[in-house]
């Protein structure tokens, strides 16, 4: 199962090493077909960047949880009634009927403006 994992990159590299010098075979050269020089110096840049950002944070993360100074908190009411109205709901309990808040205040404004723009129009040809 998880020997599948690697062979999609390996897949992807053997793909590449065999159409050296060439991104689409008699078409498209690596030259032609590679970025300008800023933009390879830009995603490099970035890449390094983040990597200083993210690798300290991991570091500091193994840390703390290899030291154990990461505890347990209790459950919040919130996360436990959320829980029990997923297991309902995976138990074939009954589904919520709600719809979501936005799209109900959206459609009962336009079902309000549609009654308001019609009886105005009603008034109007009333009035002649």
């Amino acid at each position: 199962m998880f020997a599948s994992g690697p062979s999609v990159p390996q897949n992807a590299a053997a793909y590449g090493v065999a159409q050296y010098p060439w991104l689409l075979p008699g078409s498209l050269s690596l030259q032609a077909g590679s970025a300008p020089n800023a933009s390879l110096v830009a995603i490099l840049v970035v890449l390094v960047l983040a990597g200083l950002l993210v690798a300290p944070s991991f570091a500091y993360l193994y840390y703390l949880q290899q030291t154990g100074h990461l505890e347990d908190t209790p459950i919040s009411p919130q996360l436990q009634r959320a829980v029990a109205a997923e297991n309902l709901a995976a138990a074939g309990g009954p589904p919520d009927r709600r719809g979501h808040p936005i799209i109900v205040t959206v459609l009962c404004g336009a079902a309000v403006l549609e009654i308001g723009r019609d009886v105005l129009s009603r008034w109007k040809r009333a009035k002649r």
